[in-house]
């Protein structure tokens, strides 16, 4: 069975993504919501009705993808309120699937609107880039080490480096898996030195 966590739990740790991609999922997602409700009259203008339902399927396309990547813009729309819980519930991953397949079922049942096929190609993009940020956050701050064990906290996937900071984007330290070695050997000097001592006296 497949794991549902995958979808609505991010990877912990902070491995500093870069900003440029968060900043280019909001840009795009929101001028690919807004792209893609206009290009659904097109999909109207067709008058078949793989094209209706596409343009009907675009216009909950669009106000999802502003909805989820600009609240802000959504708030007075109490009909979307629980697709609004249920998609902030979602990690990365899962709403780059959720995007990227609405884009193509949109692409695949109308393909005689130009600008339609334009505006779901921007929808599937903003898919895939939740699906590298995702991907990003899996690789260098992922919650499990290599042998499934829970990661040791300033200890990076593979014991690499991390950031030791509060897990909201603030790094306090940077520590390497060579560093927490260290200190976990010193730790266990200190306790044998005084087990000696105490046996001693």
């Amino acid at each position: 069975m497949v794991d549902l966590a995958l979808f609505t739990q991010e990877p912990t740790g902070n491995p500093g993504v870069p900003v440029w991609l968060t900043v280019a999922i909001k840009v795009v997602g929101c001028l690919g919501g807004v792209f893609v409700l206009f290009a659904s009259i097109g999909s109207f203008l067709c008058f078949t009705a793989g094209c209706i339902v596409a343009g009907l399927l675009m216009i909950f396309t669009g106000i999802l993808v502003i909805m989820v990547e600009s609240p802000c813009c959504c708030q007075m729309i109490v009909a979307l309120e629980r697709v609004n819980e249920f998609m902030q519930k979602m990690n990365h991953l899962g709403k780059g699937i959720i995007y990227f397949a609405l884009g193509l079922i949109c692409l695949c049942i109308c393909t005689c609107n130009v600008t339609g096929i334009l505006a779901n190609l921007v929808i599937m993009l903003t898919g895939g880039l939740c699906g590298y940020k995702w991907w990003i956050l899996r690789r260098l701050g992922g919650s499990t080490t290599l042998d499934g064990q829970p990661q040791q906290p300033g200890v990076g996937a593979a014991g690499g480096a991390s950031y030791g900071g509060d897990g909201y984007g603030e790094p306090s330290a940077v520590k390497t898996g060579g560093d927490y070695m260290r200190d976990q050997l010193t730790s266990t000097e200190q306790v044998m030195g005084r087990a000696v001592s105490g046996y001693g006296g």
